[in-house]
């Protein structure tokens, strides 16, 4: 009736494989807020690991000055 995926060598039918991935995207907004990860943590790693950090930007920039002043 309904096509089937083939994983690890089990018949997994298209519809427990949808329900999965629905339960997964869920649970992964859902439950970080009760292990106590805040949004504003999330995004103060985001922006130091950035490479766009406008702090880690400004050692780069000095040191992009001083070459252009080699140039020049």
């Amino acid at each position: 009736m309904a096509n089937h995926y083939v994983i690890f060598g089990q018949k997994v039918p298209a519809h427990v494989l949808a329900i999965v991935t629905l339960g997964l995207v869920a649970g992964s907004v859902i439950i970080p807020p009760f292990l106590g990860v805040k949004d504003k943590e999330i995004k103060t790693k985001a922006a130091d690991a950035s490479p766009y950090n406008p702090i880690k930007s400004q050692g780069q920039q000095n040191e992009i000055d001083k070459l252009e002043g080699y140039v020049n």
